[in-house]
């Protein structure tokens, strides 16, 4: 720049003008005049001693005040921007009216930077598509090209906005937006992707149980696509709505259950779902039981001598029964002693695995002793199932009833009783005293009497007078009870009852003191307890029943053949304590939580996950003392041993899959209890690739620990 007005002095000094500035008799105060490439308006002050004008003659030069009067004065001019890459010069001709003479004055502008930035170069679209905006920065104008159809660009003042169609097909697709200026040859590129089309046709129930009397169902179906209905059936009509699917069950005249399945679908994407209605009897029309009245007297009916029976007599009473009748007549004197004998019949074309009620007019008279007369059905895992236990003298007819479960081959066998058939259970089973039986009828049950609902594992039939719960909750809590089953398959590597769904029913049946047994059905006692507190437990706290998870846990104790496989639970030294030890794996595998007052709890408390180590490790705290550890207290030793900083929890696995399959060649329980920690550290050994030996490592047993577990064992 000094370079610059060094060469103009010299010009001027030629021109006779002083290095000052002074142009002829015209004085400027600055030469040349330099601007930026923006342009802008521009002004020098000047003194002259004549009048003066001033002209140029570049079209990117415009003089706003061009000539003036003797002395001091402005020459004000506006510079376009330069668009070009180069400086450019611009010559204003001064002339002096007076002296007859012309002189220039030179303006300079910077050359032209082009600038640009771009917020993204690459952005995505779901395939719902949408708009997305590119921000840009530039100091030019620029063009937007895009040769994809499903593209649209429109330029705005802070960039560029983007829009994408939606895009119906399974492939993603991918675009190239190329910004670009020819002159300055600035050419970006956005490249634009969009997800392929994932389309969706989900329900959120598939299987639906129907009253006979019919019904209007729901079907909640999500879909981003549109879909058809194959319904062949002639009972159920449907129509499309906002939310999914309505259809409409008619009432049933049959005296069996009926079933259909209905296919929503898409065939461009093929993509089905099946829903399946099963709708109960319409007549629900008592089982034919061919001389249930006794008046053949004992045709068709067997006697079972379950205990002490030689001395019972049974017989068929003329004019002891309903309306002076015959009746059934089982007796067992005091002096003989209690007994348990029954009067059965084997039942078949039942179906499988549906809950039946059979139903008995009954009176006694001077019962005393375990469960009295009672009903019972002694089939496949029912164990402890049975009537209400009864005891004393009724001289009126009552009804008896007990609900049972019809075997997978559709069989069943029924008997109408003195005394249980087992007699180990609580307060004893055999009984003393008369009995008598008519008119014995088997119904199937429907939800005229139970409520009942079904997951992929379980069955509920609940007391149908005692249940107030929704279908929402219900399913919101066998949801976590199918992930409990599944967590407990896991472990133990096999299914109970050759994975048929296990039932729960609450019962009026058996003794008072029990709250819940296993088998199939586990039995739920109503006299203890809410169902509708535990179900709803689910959502308030989101927890499930520790107690029923307890009695499933139990169910899983298997002790079977199944698929080739034979299956041992001999060496199980205290399934009381395993079944709350399969129900810790449950409740860790999937986050599920229980609501339980522990040994050493003030109150009941929510124990989420390994939580319920904590409840456990109060009952090792309480009994270490002592000397001799209870089985909750050996429960936390060996669940303490699953944390994953010790061994983990596959050594375990392994080892519940190993014993299950073999015989266990030890009866005494410490004996069993070395035999399963050997196992197990066997089992870590291979798992970790190091030496285990749990048993004798103070670390995970100490000598206080192995003296109070032998206490309690031998």
């Amino acid at each position: 720049m000094r370079r610059l007005f060094t060469i103009l002095c010299t010009i001027a000094t030629i021109l006779t003008v002083s290095c000052t500035d002074e142009v002829g008799n015209i004085a400027i105060t600055q030469l040349p005049y330099e601007i930026g490439a923006e342009g802008g308006n521009g002004y020098v002050m000047l003194n002259s001693t004549h009048k003066w004008n001033a002209i140029c003659r570049v079209s990117w030069v415009t003089l706003t005040i061009s000539e003036g009067n003797s002395g001091s004065g402005k020459l004000s001019f506006t510079v376009k921007a330069n668009k070009e890459t180069t400086s450019r010069r611009a010559t204003i001709l001064l002339s002096n009216t007076a002296q007859g003479s012309d002189t220039e004055f030179l303006i300079v502008q910077s050359a032209f930077t082009p600038e640009f930035e771009m917020t993204a170069n690459t952005i995505s679209f779901n395939s719902a598509g949408g708009s997305q905006e590119v921000g840009i920065t530039a100091n030019f104008d620029f063009e937007t090209e895009c040769e994809q159809e499903w593209i649209e660009c429109e330029k705005r003042a802070t960039g560029v906005s983007i829009t994408a169609e939606a895009h119906q097909q399974t492939q993603s697709r991918e675009a190239e937006i190329v910004i670009s200026n020819e002159k300055y040859g600035i050419a970006e590129k956005i490249i634009v992707t969009q997800e392929a089309f994932e389309p969706i046709l989900d329900i959120a129930q598939t299987e639906f149980m129907v009253r006979g009397k019919g019904d209007i169902i729901n079907v909640e179906v999500t879909a981003n696509i549109e879909f058809e209905v194959d319904n062949n059936t002639d009972w159920i009509t449907h129509s499309i709505t906002d939310k999914g699917l309505q259809l409409i069950v008619s009432q049933s005249l049959l005296n069996k259950d009926r079933s259909a399945k209905i296919t929503i679908s898409n065939k461009e994407y093929d993509l089905s779902q099946e829903i399946t209605v099963t709708q109960e009897i319409g007549v629900n029309t008592p089982i034919e039981i061919l001389n249930a009245d006794f008046e053949q007297g004992l045709q068709g009916w067997t006697i079972n001598k379950y205990s002490n029976g030689n001395n019972t007599t049974v017989t068929i009473a003329d004019g002891e029964g309903v309306n002076g009748s015959k009746a059934l007549k089982i007796s067992q004197a005091a002096a003989n002693g209690k007994c348990s004998v029954a009067v059965e019949r084997k039942l078949s074309g039942l179906e499988p695995d549906k809950m039946y009620r059979l139903s008995a007019r009954m009176r006694y008279s001077n019962i005393a002793g375990g469960s009295g007369a009672v009903l019972f059905s002694p089939n496949s895992d029912q164990y402890w199932n049975s009537s209400q236990w009864t005891s004393g003298t009724s001289n009126t007819w009552t009804t008896a009833i007990i609900d049972f479960l019809a075997d997978d081959d559709g069989k069943a066998t029924i008997s109408c009783a003195l005394g249980f058939w087992l007699g180990s259970v609580a307060g004893g089973g055999y009984a003393t005293g008369t009995v008598y039986y008519d008119n014995i009828t088997v119904t199937r049950v429907t939800s005229k009497e139970m409520y009942m609902r079904e997951s992929e594992h379980m069955r509920i039939y609940f007391d149908g007078n005692k249940t107030s719960v929704t279908n929402t909750a219900t399913d919101v809590w066998l949801k976590k009870v199918d992930e409990m089953y599944e967590a407990y398959e896991d472990l133990v590597g096999a299914v109970p009852h050759e994975g048929r769904k296990l039932a729960i029913l609450t019962t009026y049946g058996m003794y008072s003191g029990y709250w819940a047994l296993a088998g199939d059905p586990i039995l739920w006692n109503t006299r203890h307890g809410d169902m509708n507190e535990t179900i709803n437990e689910a959502t308030t706290r989101n927890t499930i029943s520790f107690g029923l998870m307890h009695e499933l846990g139990h169910v899983f104790n298997v002790n079977y053949t199944y698929n080739g496989k034979r299956y041992y639970s001999n060496w199980d030294w205290n399934d009381e304590m395993f079944a709350n030890f399969r129900m810790q794996y449950g409740l860790e595998k999937t986050a599920n939580a229980v609501y339980q007052k522990g040994n050493g709890d003030s109150s009941k408390k929510v124990y989420r996950g390994r939580e319920i180590l904590n409840m456990y490790k109060q009952d090792y705290d309480m009994t270490l003392p002592k000397g001799k550890l209870n089985d909750n207290a050996i429960h936390y030793l060996l669940a303490r041993l699953a944390d994953e900083n010790i061994i983990g929890w596959e050594p375990f696995r392994r080892t519940f899959r190993e014993i299950t399959t073999k015989s266990c060649p030890y009866s005494n329980n410490y004996d069993k209890f070395t035999y399963f920690v050997n196992m197990l550290s066997k089992h870590a050994t291979e798992v970790h690739g190091k030496k285990y030996d749990l048993l004798n490592d103070p670390e995970c047993f100490s000598e206080e620990d192995i003296a109070a577990i032998k206490a309690q064992l031998k």
